[in-house]
């Protein structure tokens, strides 16, 4: 997942410093393609979207268990907050959250 993803997933809707932190973390694909084309591999890369759906009971469950690992480097304080405003979004537990996921893929073979 690149820069974009991170900037604007729905994770970080709630949890806001989660962009920044995974942008720093991570490579961006590009980054990433151009050192194996370096090296001699035929590269290929694309980006698939994908949408997401679950009860907002489900969704709030797996981010207060901290389901992606960058959950775990944001201050307790910002996990409490997130948490409070989506439950005052989604005040209904079986309300349908709907999201998105967009993966940046790259292929690399040589």
């Amino acid at each position: 997942m690149g820069a974009e993803h991170h900037r604007s997933s729905f994770l970080t809707r709630w949890f806001p410093s989660v962009g920044a932190i995974d942008t720093d973390r991570f490579p961006p694909p590009e980054q990433i393609a151009r050192y194996l084309a370096s090296r001699g591999a035929l590269v290929k890369t694309g980006r698939e979207v994908e949408h997401r759906e679950m009860p907002a009971r489900v969704w709030r469950a797996a981010a207060e268990a901290g389901f992606v690992s960058t959950l775990q480097l944001i201050t307790d304080e910002e996990l409490r907050s997130g948490l409070i405003a989506f439950d005052e979004t989604y005040p209904d537990p079986d309300e349908v959250v709907d999201y998105v996921l967009t993966f940046d893929w790259i292929r690399a073979t040589r």
